[in-house]
């Protein structure tokens, strides 16, 4: 007996579309930032720019985590995992490290202004 997706064919094409749109434009952007920063040696020597690269990188990176779960979860309808099994804690820590360290270091730009 096939199982019926939960999630509805016009709405994984939706989330799918604004989905690969958000990650394509912020992978790029954290990439530029990232480029930018560590490019010019004078940008190296500013407090802020250093927390901006931290931003950059934290914000790269839960980028891909966060794909490895959606992309299965858009392909089959509903929530799937396809990666071995011993990445999926793995995977899930590594995301509120990468979600943890952005919001940290937005806290941190915010007192150093």
């Amino acid at each position: 007996m096939r199982r019926r997706p939960l999630i509805s064919s016009s709405a994984v094409l939706t989330f799918g579309s604004l989905f690969s749109l958000l990650t394509v434009v912020g992978l790029l952007g954290n990439l530029l930032v990232m480029i930018a920063i560590i490019g010019h040696k004078q940008m190296r020597r500013s407090v802020m720019n250093l927390l901006l690269l931290n931003l950059a990188i934290a914000d790269a990176l839960n980028l891909v985590a966060t794909t490895a779960e959606w992309v299965p979860t858009l392909r089959h309808g509903g929530p799937v995992w396809e990666l071995p099994a011993v990445l999926c804690p793995v995977v899930r820590y590594l995301e509120c490290v990468f979600l943890f360290t952005s919001i940290l270091t937005q806290l941190v730009v915010c007192v150093e202004r």
